[in-house]
């Protein structure tokens, strides 16, 4: 049965942070799923080498599949890398509440009606 690994990330880690252990073997290749060179695997532990590309929006999930190897054998990994979402925008609202005046022609002064802003 081929190994299966997941870990989750926020979006915005910074380079040569430690995603995860993955295992201890003398080789470690990644097959597929980082053409972008964003991880790397060094003594069993997977890390963001290239942390910029990350983007929740482009891509919230990264599938690498794994070679390791030592003398006796080989084994075939799967590794999940779920994304989580990081707001990179800042309100455009600085207050939470805002109280607003508007100016109707007299024939309609005595109408009301409610105006929500959401910050």
């Amino acid at each position: 049965m081929q190994p299966v690994m997941t870990f989750q990330i926020f979006e915005n880690i910074s380079d040569n942070s430690l995603v995860g252990f993955i295992a201890l073997y003398d080789s470690y290749t990644i097959l597929s799923g980082d053409d972008d060179s964003i991880f790397e695997i060094l003594s069993g532990n997977l890390f963001v080498i290239n942390s910029q590309l990350l983007d929740y929006e482009t891509q919230s999930l990264h599938t690498l599949s794994l070679s390791l190897q030592n003398t006796t054998e080989q084994v075939f990994a799967i590794v999940y890398i779920e994304l989580i979402d990081v707001n990179e925008y800042e309100s455009l609202f600085a207050a939470e509440i805002y109280f607003f005046t508007f100016q109707f022609p007299y024939e309609y002064q005595n109408l009301s009606f409610p105006l929500t802003i959401l910050n």
